[in-house]
């Protein structure tokens, strides 16, 4: 699990049984609240989730590695990859305590309004 080590935050998600899809594994659209939560954990940590400051999602991608399956936990490591004036970009890894592996990556591009 040293891939998550260079993840200041880690958000931990129980995968429930409502998670998943006809097809029996997590549906893709979770990834996105999955990651969505470890933002806000993230914004709260360094307290920057304030009324403030808004920022809106520019644009997120998520690679799907592996199907991931109830019941499970996922660990969701957040960090920022890149901040510039008015915009940052943030890097996700999602990790299955079930499987032991990485089972998708994801990064979103926020700009501040």
């Amino acid at each position: 699990m040293k891939e998550l080590s260079v993840y200041p935050v880690i958000y931990e998600q129980k995968v429930a049984w409502g998670d998943m899809d006809a097809f029996g594994h997590v549906n893709n659209v979770q990834y996105y609240r999955y990651i969505e939560s470890s933002r806000i954990l993230y914004m709260e940590a360094i307290n920057i989730l304030t009324p403030h400051l808004y920022t809106v999602v520019a644009s997120s991608q998520c690679k799907y590695l592996k199907p991931v399956f109830y019941p499970d936990v996922l660990k969701v490591g957040v960090r920022v990859e890149e901040l510039r004036n008015s915009a940052f970009r943030m890097a996700y890894i999602l990790w299955s305590e079930t499987q032991q592996q990485i089972v998708a990556t994801g990064e979103a591009g926020r700009i501040q309004t």
